[in-house]
């Protein structure tokens, strides 16, 4: 119990110095910062080749697509065959 207390006094110790340090600058100081940071990630973000990732949804859609079909072709034939089994049984 007493080393939660003590973590909860060290966040608590914490979250006042970042409230210091966020009180002593000047709102546009603020904003600054942030616009900083925005053209910094801007930077490193590499351009989309969006031609390539259409390419590979749409390819891996047709694959889904034939499997799904080709799979209910399968047991579709399977199902018939069991019930002329049956039908045959019973004749």
């Amino acid at each position: 119990m007493e080393e939660f207390i003590e973590r909860f006094n060290k966040i608590k110790e914490n979250e006042d110095d970042d409230s210091e340090k966020t009180e002593d600058l000047e709102p546009n100081e603020l904003i600054d910062d942030e616009e900083e940071e925005d053209e910094e990630s801007e930077e490193e973000k590499d351009d989309v080749n969006w031609m390539k990732t259409a390419g590979i949804v749409i390819g891996i859609n047709i694959v889904l697509i034939l499997a799904g079909f080709f799979l209910f072709k399968f047991f579709k034939k399977r199902a018939a065959d069991a019930q002329a089994q049956l039908l045959a049984r019973l004749e």
